[in-house]
């Protein structure tokens, strides 16, 4: 378990992160996401031990990240965390065999388990017959999935990936989405996925916490954090140009649907039940992970604005007015 308390950290005297409150369970694929410049790759950094932070607490497994000293603990806490980067940190002159090798060789593994291990994670990845192959004959998918069979040699407990399927194309970035549930699915290893992509919170990630201005202004599940903020989650990372484009009169309402709710026929029974028309100005279906979930923006005119109001609450309806 990963416990995150008040944390605070500064570049010179710039606030950066402004008391993060964070709590991540073993096993779980945990997606942080936001805006560039919201503190998201500091975060990161301060969970895994290569930036100091000023206050708070960050305990990984119960050790404090500050406190982990500099012998065997420190060891152990460096091996117990993958990490994975947006731009693969490959060696261009090693082969791909080389390159899942370096952490044991570092860790001075025999040989005879280096080379089990390499052809073992190379082909979970798909690699097996790229092993003699250098960094700059592969695509960036692949490089990619050298970085994740590297980070696995070391059988860590978490894997932190930083913006790692950012510079890829959507195809690709699937194939690697996908790659990474399987391993979590298959090890148990958490997974920590740091974006401001919301394609890939909705494709693997079983919660979510959005970092906005240095804080966590919103986390829980994915299913849940869609549904009750739905409007900060779009007005960070997608359809901004919807809330540019809503009508300028009347009130815009955006009324949120969970799995068990997406296919209902709520809208036409509340207008037959209350008798106010209204446009529909947006509505989407999403898959997120295993769930669908629905969302939909309506106008109404401003005198019929109590009227909808109230009908909302008495049937406990997940709403917003924009």
């Amino acid at each position: 378990m990963i416990e995150i308390r008040d944390l605070r950290k500064s570049y010179g005297g710039t606030p950066v992160l402004k008391g993060v409150d964070l709590t991540i369970h073993d096993g779980e694929i945990h997606g942080i996401i936001g805006l560039s410049g919201a503190g998201k790759s500091t975060l990161l950094k301060c969970l895994n031990g290569m930036e100091p932070y000023d206050s708070g607490s960050v305990k990984v497994e119960g050790t404090e990240v500050s406190e982990r000293g500099t012998g065997r603990q420190a060891r152990a806490f460096k091996r117990d965390i993958g990490l994975i980067f947006q731009g693969f940190s490959l060696m261009q002159r090693k082969t791909v065999y080389d390159n899942i090798a370096l952490p044991m060789r570092l860790w001075h593994y025999s040989k005879d388990e280096i080379d089990g291990k390499v052809r073992r994670y190379a082909k979970i990845v798909g690699l097996d017959d790229k092993l003699d192959s250098r960094p700059r004959e592969l695509s960036g998918g692949q490089q990619q999935r050298v970085a994740i069979a590297r980070a696995l040699t070391l059988d860590p407990k978490t894997i932190l990936c930083d913006e790692a399927t950012s510079a890829l194309d959507p195809k690709t970035t699937a194939s690697i989405l996908t790659l990474l549930r399987e391993i979590n699915e298959q090890s148990g290893i958490a997974v920590i996925l740091v974006t401001h992509q919301m394609e890939v919170v909705k494709r693997i990630c079983q919660n979510v916490s959005v970092l906005e201005d240095g804080r966590i202004t919103a986390s829980g599940s994915v299913q849940d954090v869609f549904v009750h903020h739905a409007s900060r989650l779009g007005a960070l990372l997608e359809n901004r140009e919807q809330l540019e484009t809503l009508p300028h009169t009347g009130a815009n309402i955006r009324i949120s649907y969970g799995p068990d709710h997406v296919y209902d026929t709520f809208l036409s029974t509340m207008t037959r039940q209350t008798g106010v028309p209204f446009s529909l100005i947006w509505a989407t279906t999403d898959k997120y992970r295993d769930d669908v979930l629905g969302s939909v923006i309506i106008n109404i005119a401003d005198s019929d604005t109590e009227s909808i109001r109230n009908y909302l609450n008495e049937h406990h309806v997940i709403w917003e007015e924009l």
